[in-house]
């Protein structure tokens, strides 16, 4: 008969659509661990950035008091720092701590 045929034809497609559907959720699963691995891993140069915050200092501040753009200072940060710039950023820090207490 016409609809025996019919409901096997629905089946096949039917399991090959779930298929697809499958495959397409476990690549978007894949990606979304990817992306929550990439999510956690440490950003460089963590200590200082934190050392800014729990000054109470923003990353502009301290740019000025080395004589540089915010931007510059933004990109340095996303690498591991050479001991010249690491030393101006400290340096920048400390001055900047102290004119604070002292204002306090």
């Amino acid at each position: 008969m016409w609809y025996t045929y019919f409901f096997k034809v629905s089946i096949i497609i039917i399991r090959g659509y779930y298929s697809f559907i499958e495959r397409q959720f476990q690549s978007y699963t894949v990606k979304k661990l990817e992306r929550k691995e990439w999510f956690h891993m440490k950003r460089a140069n963590e200590s200082i950035r934190n050392e800014i915050h729990e000054a109470g200092l923003t990353q502009w501040q301290v740019a000025e008091a080395i004589g540089i753009n915010a931007t510059t200072l933004t990109v340095w940060l996303r690498t591991p720092l050479n001991s010249s710039r690491l030393s101006r950023i400290n340096a920048a820090l400390n001055s900047l701590q102290k004119g604070a207490a002292v204002n306090a």
